[in-house]
């Protein structure tokens, strides 16, 4: 047994039968003294692992007994906990948190419906909780974070996906708190996200993706200041109704993303957040046409990527004469304009730093402008672009010509 003691790292799968084979599991562990990584695997009950004192992380795949997490089994020392595939997992706690963990990623669990069942004392999970990464995905059964109360005040990094029944994350954020990044994904019970979201200081980046039940922010919708968010995805939320007043008081704002729900018309009532570096526009609902708002990219002069889709269905002419983009352009991508004809080449010819330049389902678009800037030197034209992919080949030399100047190019399939 002497030599267990320096080993660091331990992997115990079906643990019935290495139950048998040692008698008795624990005597086994309290010669792992410098064990720092435990996966267990298929193991009928949790071991008893206080005895660990240099344990750091612990692995639970597929113990089909485990119903929670008992507080008294875990070292001191543990700082990250995954779980996975545990079928009779209901909650991760009873009571609370223990206070050392740092991470905990809990995976494809059918029965978890808490990360807390019920906490002694009114906000003592939150409050002794040391926890700073919680991730959370494929819980179909999930309700709540907890029963009652907030989320650990020194939470950082909060990552929920695929847990269609999730009703509320927390009941509220408070200024303390010192979430830097919250990510919902596929989440379809999901109404509201938690009142205090404009306290959230330190918060970088909100991502909210495919959450068909989310109508809008919460009461007084974003940080504003001071914030330092940076980074703002909104995407396939069928019921959002639309962006809070004041998102152009965003200044810290770079990487601003909507897609295929209503909001955009909110924000042109103001104006984009004045600092975007990155702008991404894909099938906005109800969304007036480019003439109408174009003159708003104008302002974004630190914008160096811009994607449009799925904006105009009646736009015949990129860009219309009524829309001038900021010429600080890199990267531009256009799609889903079932109707354009034609691409503006004054329109483009200011953009004197376009580097790549990408065309998607633009069915009735025939031809490329002859004078694209210089600085161009990528060029991609995908998907339902079928005239152009038919035009523009090297047998074709009339047209081939136009763009074999361009270093990078992918037409379709075909990259010369």
């Amino acid at each position: 047994m002497t030599g267990l003691r320096k080993v660091e790292q331990l992997m115990i799968a079906n643990g019935d039968e290495l139950s048998s084979e040692w008698q008795n599991e624990g005597r086994l562990l309290q010669h792992l003294i410098s064990l720092r990584s435990l996966f267990i695997e298929r193991n009928s009950h949790l071991l008893q692992l206080h005895c660990l004192t240099s344990l750091q992380m612990l692995h639970i795949y597929r113990c089909p007994s485990l119903v929670s997490i008992p507080e008294s089994c875990l070292p001191a020392s543990l700082k990250d906990i995954e779980i996975e595939r545990c079928g009779s997992l209901t909650c991760f706690a009873r009571y609370k948190i223990p206070p050392s963990l740092r991470t905990i990623e809990i995976k494809h669990c059918q029965c978890l419906k808490y990360l807390v069942e019920e906490e002694q004392v009114e906000g003592c999970s939150s409050a002794s909780s040391s926890l700073e990464y919680l991730s959370i995905s494929n819980c179909p059964s999930l309700i709540s974070l907890s029963s009652r109360g907030g989320l650990p005040k020194a939470l950082k990094h909060l990552y929920i996906r695929d847990c269609e029944q999730l009703e509320t994350i927390s009941e509220g954020f408070y200024d303390d708190t010192c979430l830097e990044e919250l990510h919902i994904g596929r989440c379809a019970n999901l109404k509201s996200l938690p009142e205090g979201l404009c306290l959230l200081a330190n918060l970088r980046r909100l991502i909210v993706l495919v959450c068909g039940s989310l109508v809008s922010f919460p009461t007084g919708g974003l940080p504003t200041r001071p914030s330092n968010l940076t980074f703002l995805v909104i995407s396939d939320c069928q019921r959002w109704k639309g962006f809070p007043k004041g998102m152009i008081n965003l200044n810290s704002l770079q990487e601003l993303v909507i897609g295929s729900c209503e909001g955009l018309a909110s924000i042109l009532e103001e104006g984009f957040p004045p600092n975007l570096t990155s702008l991404i526009l894909l099938n906005p609902s109800n969304c007036k046409p480019l003439t109408d708002w174009g003159l708003h990219l104008h302002r974004l002069t630190s914008l160096t990527e811009l994607c449009i889709q799925g904006v105009d269905q009646d736009l015949v002419s990129f860009p219309p004469e009524e829309m001038l983009l900021p010429t600080s352009l890199i990267n531009l991508t256009i799609g889903f304009f079932l109707n354009l004809r034609r691409i503006s080449s004054q329109g483009l010819q200011v953009l004197t730093s376009l580097e790549s330049l990408r065309i998607d389902d633009c069915p009735k678009l025939a031809s490329i402008p002859e004078d694209l800037p210089f600085s161009l030197t990528q060029l991609y034209i995908y998907d339902d672009c079928p005239l152009l992919r038919k035009r523009y080949k090297p047998d074709i030399p009339r047209y081939w010509a136009k763009i074999s100047h361009i270093p990078y190019i992918e037409i379709g399939d075909y990259k010369p």
